[in-house]
């Protein structure tokens, strides 16, 4: 927990020493700036607590303690329940490749649903903007691996803006700490049990502050522990007063403060990662720095609760209607021929490998030996060569830990199950890796070591070096994005899976932080809202704004497409057509971009990793014969397109291949080390080009919407920067701006701020620059707001108004 008395101005909002020429660069300069302000993330900034700080890896350690009791408690699913969850799930089969692909529904559509498939211990993740963007995506992440496991999700997000503001600028509902307590309580009226996560990068969002100062109030009955992540020191959290709401954050803040002396499990882990490159651009490094930690917690947190759990064991897991379905498909492509055991030597540090030969004869085929630091290497052994005490068998062992995956062998064993073999898995690797005891009883604390967070986070600091190393392709890039903006032309991302979803995020937040409008960067998402999996469905029907499948992108925008507009398809490792939506999206995919060519756009792909490799892909599942499956799998027509491309470019103007070798986590196939190198490259890509679109000015977002109360605040600041005016000189201007006037009454200067707000965005909605027509405004008093618009049309770069008004 992050305090010091030396800083006065929070540190989000604090302009980066680092960025400060970022208007003034080039493409590649821009890459060179964000790669200096990203490696704040691991390295810190000044004094201040850091990501492994010894302070801050032990409050990781405490929420995921907290989190594994919460997970413990959820039940295997019900046969009532477990058949409602498999017809959630999407099973499809392929006529061409006769192969089956699942994904198991991870967020329930009714209160009905949830409140029969979930587990009534709950982990609410909440937040708005970004942070609300974060929260859906962990709890889609993590539902899917309960539910395939068998066991009841416990996983929900509250978004202030709820599922339209995953890709529409919903800023104004941060505000409503109204609307914030009735949803947390509608959770907790069904719920035994309730574990709050709130997420506001600044610690300033009263939407975050409300849920966690109602959860306070029940911390002897129904809320099991709350956790609050920020980037700001604990004194900095915002003091502003919020509309009807007695307190403010920072009240809250020193309120959990005075629990957790008092001995509750109150959390606040702010580790300081530094301003941001774009001044408040918390989407950036706040974005990247909460995924990390949410995905260590609760990835910790699920290790402690698959090697506690008593009933996760082959006959639970065969119960689950889901896995049995998946087990019977998958199984008729399964080969039987050579099969591999695995056994335990008598010193526990070395894992033997056997196999069958064709004569049915064992054969050792390799050994792995692990050191004291749980270093894993593997040691091939001649056919005669067998060590003693070859007499444990253990199901499954990975080949080797920490080293490249060997390719799949031919033929292999039909498994039992095909996730079983996954926890068995699992559950064998962390025997091997903690050999403590005698009896084999593992202490839960062993997985919370600092060793072995500082392992994982270390982990994400590698991605991002890796990313960084194509320093120049990225500068490639976003000079190709760059001049679509420039150009009036529009960005339209195609995306698959959880790279999808990155595309999707990245768009969304580029309207409240550049004022741009929802056109000017848009994404797709390949098999729409059945690869979504929202809380609140399909959501079509609401708005043309809402279509979200490829076919919607066919049908609405390529029509429209001109040579000014960029489309990025957008995808990676561990991709796979997962519904019917999905594998019908693909199959549009050549037929889209033949006819994207023909209009004379410009088409350029993100590939990160490998494409061919796909979940099953994961050295789980690389043992009996499972990886086979892998190998018989066909490749999809986007597999296809995109390997002929990265070997040349054909259809493509060109493609960013970011070559990440560690993608996914050891113990979950969640491949969360490659998305986080995707949210790298595309916010790379959409803040480089509204940097070369003048949208930026030193490292300052100079144009953005004034959506919500700290964005008022923060553009006042802006104004006061640039204008070199006082603080109440800078209000007059900016209010001055957003009502169109150049005289401003009593009646405007004593409406609430929220009025302002509303105006403001409404203003922005009709083409208005709010911010840049205030800085204009300040800078030059007796300038009409008509002549400071007329002056932004003839100067659309703010800098260059700036000097045209002087």
């Amino acid at each position: 927990m992050a305090t010091s008395p030396h800083h006065a101005v929070a540190i989000t909002e604090t302009s980066n020493e680092l960025t400060s020429g970022l208007s003034d660069s080039t493409a590649e300069q821009i890459v060179r700036l964000l790669r200096q302000a990203d490696a704040q993330i691991f390295s810190g900034w000044r004094e201040l607590p850091s990501l492994t700080d010894e302070s801050t890896l032990d409050t990781i350690a405490s929420i995921a303690r907290a989190a594994a009791s919460i997970l413990s408690q959820s039940p295997q699913l019900s046969s009532q329940s477990n058949e409602l969850a498999a017809n959630l799930s999407s099973f499809s089969r392929t006529s061409s490749t006769n192969k089956f692909a699942s994904s198991p529904s991870t967020c329930i559509y009714s209160s009905a649903l949830a409140s029969s498939v979930y587990a009534t211990s709950r982990i609410v993740i909440t937040g708005s903007g970004t942070s609300g963007r974060m929260a859906f995506v962990i709890s889609r992440a993590f539902n899917e691996i309960m539910i395939r496991v068998g066991k009841a999700p416990c996983f929900e997000y509250l978004h202030a803006g709820e599922d339209p503001a995953l890709f529409l600028s919903r800023e104004a509902p941060e505000d409503n700490w109204q609307l914030a307590e009735r949803r947390l309580a509608e959770i907790m009226s069904r719920s035994s049990k309730v574990m709050l996560v709130g997420i506001t990068c600044g610690i300033s969002a009263p939407f975050v502050a409300s849920q966690i100062d109602f959860a306070m109030k029940h911390l002897d009955d129904k809320v099991h522990a709350i956790a609050l992540i920020g980037f700001n020191l604990c004194e900095q959290a915002r003091n502003t007063p919020v509309e009807g709401w007695s307190k403010t954050v920072a009240d809250v803040v020193r309120d959990m403060l005075h629990q957790k002396a008092q001995g509750a499990p109150c959390f606040i882990l702010n580790p300081i990662v530094g301003p941001e490159a774009v001044t408040g651009s918390t989407r950036m490094k706040g974005g990247s720095a909460t995924k990390i930690l949410l995905e260590v917690i609760f990835e910790r947190a699920f290790v402690i609760m698959v090697r506690a759990s008593s009933t996760l064991n082959n006959a639970s897991l065969m119960s689950s209607p889901i896995l049995q379905r998946r087990t019977q498909e998958a199984s008729s492509n399964w080969s039987v021929d050579n099969t591999s055991t695995y056994s335990l030597e008598s010193s526990p540090s070395r894992v033997q490998v056997m196999r069958k030969d064709s004569t049915g004869s064992q054969v050792l085929n390799d050994s792995v030996t692990c050191d004291d630091d749980n270093n894993y290497t593997t040691h091939p052994v001649g056919r005669d060569q067998c060590q003693d005490g070859c007499d444990q068998q253990v199901s499954t062992v990975s080949d080797s830990l920490n080293t490249e995956r060997e390719p799949a062998r031919a033929g292999g064993s039909t498994p039992h199950n095909f996730f079983s073999s996954f926890f068995r898995w699992l559950r064998r690797y962390h025997d091997q890796e903690h050999h403590h005891s005698d009896c084999g009883e593992i202490d839960s604390e062993i997985f919370l070591s600092h060793t072995r967070i500082r392992h994982l986070l270390m982990n994400y600091e590698a991605a991002m070096r890796t990313f960084y190393l194509c320093l120049n392709d990225v500068g490639t890039a976003i000079e190709l994005v760059a001049k679509s903006l420039q150009n009036k032309g529009h960005i339209y991302y195609l995306g698959r899976n959880t790279y999808g979803l990155a595309a999707v995020i990245d768009a969304s937040e580029c309207q409240p932080t550049y004022n741009a409008r929802f056109e000017d960067v848009r994404a797709f998402l390949c098999g729409g809202y059945q690869t979504l999996r929202n809380v609140q469905g399909d959501l079509t029907a609401h708005h043309k704004h809402f279509r979200l499948s490829w076919r919607n992108f066919l049908e609405d925008i390529v029509p429209i497409l001109s040579d000014v507009d960029t489309i990025v398809v957008v995808d990676g490792c561990y991709t796979s057509p997962d519904t019917k939506a999905a594998m019908e999206d693909e199959a549009l995919l050549p037929e889209i971009l033949h006819q994207c060519k023909t209009r004379s756009a410009s088409i350029m792909a993100v590939v990160i990793g490998k494409i061919e490799d796909k979940a099953i892909s994961h050295h789980a599942y690389n043992q009996q014969g499972i990886a086979n499956l892998s190998n018989s799998i066909s490749m999809s027509p986007v597999d296809e397109l995109l390997a002929s491309e990265l070997e040349q470019n054909d259809l493509f103007d060109f493609t960013l291949h970011i070559p990440l070798q560690l993608t996914t986590l050891d113990t979950v196939p969640l491949p969360v080390y490659a998305e986080f190198g995707m949210k790298l490259a595309l916010n790379a890509l959409s803040t480089g080009a509204f940097v070369m679109a003048g949208k930026v000015m030193t490292n300052r977002m100079i144009d953005l919407q004034v959506s919500n109360n700290k964005l008022f605040y923060r553009s006042i600041g802006i104004v006061e920067e640039f204008s070199g005016v006082n603080a109440m000189e800078a209000e007059l201007a900016l209010l001055r701006s957003i009502y169109r006037t150049d005289t401003i009454g009593d009646e405007i200067k004593s409406a609430p701020i929220s009025v302002h707000i509303r105006t403001a965005v409404a203003a922005a909605n009709k083409g208005h620059r709010v911010v840049p027509t205030a800085v204009l405004l300040g800078a030059r008093s007796n300038l009409s707001v008509d002549d400071a618009c007329g002056i932004l049309k003839q100067n659309p770069v703010v800098s260059q108004a700036l000097k045209a008004t002087l």
